[in-house]
C-alpha cells in the first residue's frame, strides 16, 4: 500500500518543481511520500494534497464474502459449467467407443480419466474468474453501477462450448462405421 502511495504520489509532488530531474522517491519519517531531486532539494506531500488527489483515495467499495457471493445463482451456473462438461465428455468416450471417431485434442487423450481429469480441472480453472467477476457485479451494483458484461456471460460461454462439442460428438455417432455383428459397438 505504501508502495503504492509513493509511486502515484511522487508525479504529483515532482509537478511543483517542473524542469527538475528526480533522483529518487522516499517516504519521510512522518510517513509522507517525498521526491529528492538531483539538486539535493526535497519536496514532500503534506496530508491535504494526499487526500485530495484522486488517485491517492482509497476505494471505499462494498465488501462481499464468500457466501454472498457463491450463493444459489452461482452454484446453479456451476452445476451447469460442470454437467456441460460430463457431456461433453461422455459424448467423446460413445463417439471413440463405436469407433466413429478419435479425440482430436492430444491434451484431452483417449481414455475417459485423462479427460474428465482435465475437462474438470479447466472448467474449475473457468469457474475462479467467474467467482470474482461475480463479486465486481455485485460491488458494481451495490455502488448505483451496472456492469457492460453480466458475470454469468463468462460462464455461459464455457457451458455453450461444452455442450456444442458434446452434441457434435453425439451425431456424429449416427454415421458409425461399426464392424460386423455389432462387435465394439454398443
Amino acid at each position: 500500500m505504501l508502495i503504492c502511495l509513493v509511486l502515484f504520489a511522487a508525479p504529483l509532488v515532482a509537478q511543483e518543481h517542473p524542469g527538475k530531474e528526480i533522483a529518487r522517491h522516499f517516504n519521510n519519517n512522518a510517513g509522507r511520500p517525498c521526491v529528492e531531486y538531483r539538486d539535493g532539494s526535497q519536496t514532500c506531500l503534506d496530508g491535504e494534497s494526499m487526500t485530495s488527489s484522486p488517485a491517492l483515495r482509497p476505494q471505499n467499495r462494498a465488501k462481499f464474502g464468500f457466501r454472498q457471493v457463491a450463493n444459489r445463482k452461482f452454484w446453479l451456473i456451476a452445476a451447469g459449467m460442470y454437467a456441460s462438461a460430463f457431456y461433453d465428455v461422455e459424448g467423446a468416450q460413445h463417439c471413440i467407443r463405436v469407433r466413429a471417431c478419435k479425440e482430436a485434442n492430444p491434451i484431452l487423450g483417449q481414455t475417459r480419466g485423462r479427460q474428465y481429469g482435465v475437462k474438470l480441472g479447466i472448467t474449475t480453472a473457468a469457474l475462479i474468474p467467474v467467482y470474482y467477476l461475480k463479486r465486481l457485479d455485485m460491488q458494481d451494483n451495490a455502488e448505483g453501477r451496472k456492469s457492460p458484461f453480466p458475470w454469468w456471460a463468462a460462464a455461459q460461454m464455457v457451458t455453450g462450448a461444452n455442450l456444442a462439442t458434446g452434441t457434435v460428438n453425439w451425431r456424429h455417432t449416427k454415421h458409425t462405421n461399426c464392424p460386423a455383428l455389432g462387435a465394439g459397438c454398443r
